[in-house]
């Protein structure tokens, strides 16, 4: 059974099935003309969501890229399933729009984010939702004869009549009443997962972890990751329970929740990199614990002031006030943890903002600086000096419409009338001198 297959059971979703189970069917005999699929059967999945829930506004242009972005679409899926749409965009406008190899790789990632999103779709508004995840080894391994050509023409791997899927979106738009009211209720009552890793990749990634590897992980604690736990796990490192809370005035912004960290950059080779005047940013952290009685060492990147704590029932707290329960003192958000025996080098940063652009903004690019740091740790190099890079684009200055005539005004009459009047008063005075 493929991964995608028993959408065949759910007439609900004939809008997109027939489409994304079309897309698994021919990653065997092209991964470019299984990311066109990825991309087809992605749009139709959105335009599903689009018409089932009321919630969710159309924007101004029905492209695909526009009901991606919309604010009131973005901000109600899941967010590490989000982050991957653009990306499955991306792939399938290469290879119908510039004929761009695409790999077997980056194919099964379009294939899993597809999947990811419509099991999203199915927690949120399915009659009989069942958790499933992801397997690589159930894609079909049959080869299937295409027309290459005609799938780039179309963009989509089936020829489908636009007046049969208009009516196809119009019935789930006559049950979209229903649709929303059963949203909140579905999502308080089921689970849903997409950000671990599956078994194959897990397994890949301890070995690579064993024999040396070198891996950074950024994770968020609100999404549960129990592979990607293990991994660390074996490394020497675990989460700690609870949301961190700051208490000291000096490590969150002012005007800003205790909850977004300003922690201090401990001093050592890996941070090097990172200006003594420079500051790094992580908003909605939680602390890692290392454990030292196995084969790494470990090296603190960042950390809390000691008046820190950690929420432990942060989910139900209506206030940031400290339980009885609560642990309290210093916690690491980024730690190094290294094998010197294997040559295995790992960071773990506990905060899901920490790679954001706007987040490395607000502290004139602090993480950036510090990922650079890490990444030359990895490589066995140490960083002396730093030097910030400058950007080389130009922004454009945007004039309002309603403001053209007033500086026009302002630069062609009534700039030039005070200076010829200005010349006239100082000719005067120094003649009267």
């Amino acid at each position: 059974m493929s991964n995608f297959s028993y959408l065949s059971t759910h007439p609900e979703y004939s809008l997109f099935a027939n489409s994304a189970i079309e897309a698994e069917k021919v990653f065997s005999t092209s991964p470019a003309m299984c990311a066109v699929g990825c991309r087809k059967a992605l749009e139709l999945a959105v335009k599903w969501v689009y018409a089932a829930d009321k919630t969710i506004t159309m924007p101004y242009k029905d492209n695909l890229q526009s009901l991606l972005h919309e604010p009131s679409f973005r901000f109600a899926v899941d967010r590490n399933v989000w982050s991957v749409l653009p990306s499955i965009v991306k792939a399938g406008n290469l290879a119908v729009h510039t004929g761009h190899s695409v790999s077997a790789a980056d194919a099964v990632f379009s294939l899993r984010g597809l999947f990811d999103f419509i099991q999203w779709v199915d927690y949120c508004y399915g009659t009989d939702y069942v958790e499933r995840s992801f397997d690589e080894t159930a894609i079909p391994g049959e080869k299937v004869t295409l027309d290459e050509k005609k799938i780039r023409e179309q963009e989509s791997l089936l020829t489908q009549k636009d007046v049969e899927l208009e009516a196809l979106r119009k019935q789930v738009e006559s049950l979209s009443a229903a649709y929303t009211a059963s949203k909140q209720q579905n999502q308080q009552s089921r689970s849903f997962t997409a950000a671990d890793l599956t078994e194959a990749e897990a397994a890949l990634l301890s070995d690579y972890v064993t024999n040396g590897g070198k891996l950074l992980v950024v994770t968020d604690f609100t999404t549960d990751t129990p592979r990607l736990d293990a991994i660390l796990e074996s490394c020497g490192m675990t989460r700690q329970a609870g949301l961190l809370i700051e208490n000291d005035a000096n490590h969150y912004p002012y005007g800003y929740p205790q909850t977004y960290l300003l922690p201090t950059v401990q001093s050592n080779e890996i941070t090097a990199g990172v200006g003594s005047n420079m500051m790094v940013y992580t908003p909605i952290a939680q602390g890692i614990v290392k454990h030292e009685d196995g084969d790494y060492t470990f090296t603190s990147l960042l950390s809390t002031s000691s008046t820190a704590y950690s929420m432990e029932g942060y989910a139900t707290a209506e206030t940031a006030q400290k339980a009885d329960t609560d642990p309290e003192g210093s916690f690491d958000v980024a730690l190094a943890a290294e094998n010197t025996t294997t040559g295995t080098r790992v960071v773990w940063i506990n905060c899901p903002n920490f790679l954001q652009g706007t987040i490395n903004q607000s502290v004139s690019g602090g993480n950036a600086q510090l990922l650079g740091s890490i990444v030359n740790w990895f490589d066995g190099e140490q960083t002396t000096a730093v030097i910030s890079g400058k950007s080389l684009s130009a922004a454009s200055l945007t004039v309002p419409n309603n403001m053209i005539i007033v500086l026009g005004l302002l630069f062609t009459i009534v700039l030039p009338i005070v200076c010829v009047v200005a010349g006239l008063v100082i000719c005067v005075i120094r003649r009267r001198r």
